[in-house]
């Protein structure tokens, strides 16, 4: 796991969790609680297929069995080949409980193959939440 999270005292953005290696083994409840996204960026620059990064608003892991995840995605964003994606969400995308993601190739909210190369997801998270300000 190479998952890293930077803190900052700003109105804007309170952290950025980087996970360099993103692939199909979930990383559960990445900013240790609920969370507000403001962006989140999918390096997918390495990689000849294209990769699905998938999220859940859950604090612990998710699990498969023969394709399908045992709890399905609440949000998939898609990455095309040898292309970086930057994603923003003004208003912000809540996590109510927590931040569980992962990375698999293809098109498909169902668990795919791990990519060959690293995919770099990086989400910028709120300092408030931005549902509760007018």
């Amino acid at each position: 796991m190479a998952t890293t999270k930077l803190s900052f005292q700003s109105t804007a953005a309170a952290s950025v969790i980087t996970d360099t290696d993103s692939d199909a083994t979930p990383e559960a409840n990445v900013n240790t609680g609920a969370g507000v996204v403001l962006q989140i960026v999918i390096d997918n620059s390495g990689n000849t297929h294209a990769v699905t990064s998938v999220f859940w608003d859950r604090t612990t892991t998710v699990t498969f069995a023969a394709g399908p995840w045992d709890v399905e995605p609440d949000n998939c964003l898609y990455a095309p080949a040898s292309t970086k994606q930057t994603f923003v969400f003004p208003q912000g995308l809540k996590f109510g409980t927590g931040i569980t993601f992962a990375t698999t190739q293809g098109a498909s909210k169902n668990k795919g193959s791990a990519p060959v190369s690293n995919v770099t997801v990086e989400l910028m998270i709120a300092a408030v939440d931005l549902h509760a300000t007018p």
